[in-house]
Order: structure tokens, then sequence, then C-alpha cells
């Protein structure tokens, strides 16, 4: 791959005949288009397209919500976009599959996640859920104003994010699960301040 110095060619964008034009910030860079034979691709590549296919399906869907503003704003020298995906590769397996909802990440930022936070469904209440963590004495002024938040899944399913009207300072509580979110398997946990613009990383809450 090349810088593209040629005034002419710098707005390009896209294939031209046999070249490749990517505009990356304020600079394009040309690079030979790829060929492909028939047959040549082995079963390892073809798995790899899968999964990356699968990735990018699973990080769309949360193009226009909250999430991609959240990533953005933490993103430098690259999108947001990406980030996100990089993110959570590691989650999905060899052939595209959800490996592991745990090692998902729907959010990121300058926050802290309480400690020690923990939770389980209420046995009497089963769509409620209890949490508590431990304050950390060396946070506080405005920031015991954030709040936790929650994102559900269920199926492979997302909820929004939903606040759960518990404060840090608080150090827990109980709140409902996201509405038609009664089955979910997975929680995801994290602090946004009051203003809702800075966020924590998500916690994954297997229930």
């Amino acid at each position: 791959m090349a810088r593209v110095t040629n005034q002419s060619d710098a707005g390009l964008s896209g294939k031209l005949i046999d070249r490749v034009y990517v505009k990356y910030f304020d600079t394009t860079y040309v690079r030979k288009a790829p060929t492909v034979r028939k047959d040549s691709r082995t079963r390892g590549q073809l798995l790899n397209q899968q999964r990356f296919r699968e990735i990018n399906r699973f990080c769309k869907q949360f193009k226009n919500t909250p999430i991609a503003r959240i990533w953005q704003d933490a993103a430098v020298n690259t999108t947001g976009y990406r980030l996100f995906l990089k993110a959570n590769s590691s989650a999905f397996a060899k052939d595209g599959s959800m490996g592991d909802y745990r090692l998902l990440r729907l959010t990121t930022g300058k926050l802290l996640l309480p400690l020690e936070i923990t939770g389980q469904r209420e046995v009497a209440e089963p769509a409620t859920i209890r949490v508590c963590w431990t304050q950390d004495h060396h946070i506080g002024g405005e920031r015991l104003r954030d709040e936790l938040m929650v994102m559900a899944q269920a199926n492979g399913v997302f909820s929004g994010m939903t606040p759960t009207g518990l404060g840090r300072r608080s150090c827990g509580g109980t709140f409902p699960l996201p509405l038609s979110f009664e089955g979910a398997t997975h929680l995801y946990l994290f602090m946004a301040s009051s203003d809702r613009w800075d966020y924590s990383q998500s916690f994954c809450l297997e229930i």
C-alpha cells in the first residue's frame, strides 16, 4: 500500500481498474486490487470471512444507538465502530457464532465501575435483580451522582440502555429487568454520569 501524493488522485475512493483507493482521515492510500482465483480460498480463509461477517452483523445493530456515540468518543486515530468491533471480537468463535457472552463489552469510558459488584435474581421475584457493591472511598463529589445502567441479553437480542435508579453512593439495591427481557441470561452493568455524557466499561453479570 502506498500514500497518494498526486493531487489529481487524492480525491479518489474505491476501485479503479486494477487499483483500490482508500481515504483514511486526510490521507489517500492506493494498493493493487486483489485478484481472486476460483476455488483459491482455503477452509481457514472462508471461516475467517464468515467470522468477520458475523462480528460485523453484531456490531451494526448498535450503529444508531447511544452505544455508537460512547465508542466514537473513546476512539483515537480510528473510528468508534472499529474500536467497538475490535473490543468484542474475542467473544466470537472461529465460525462466527457467539462463543461467550461474558466477553462482550457494550460500553467503555473514563468512569470507574463499582468495586466488587455482584448480583442475582430475587428468589420471590425472578424479574427483579438485586445488586451490591463496595464503596470506593477515593471517589466523591459529582461521581457519587453516577447511576447504574443495565442492558439485558436474551436469545441473542439486546435491550436498550435502561437506568436502574441506583446511584453510586447507594452501594446496591434492586431493579426490574428491562421490559420484555424477563428471560434474560446476561446483564451488562455500567455507570453513567448524571448528564449521560460519561460512561464506564460494562460488566457482564450472568443470571
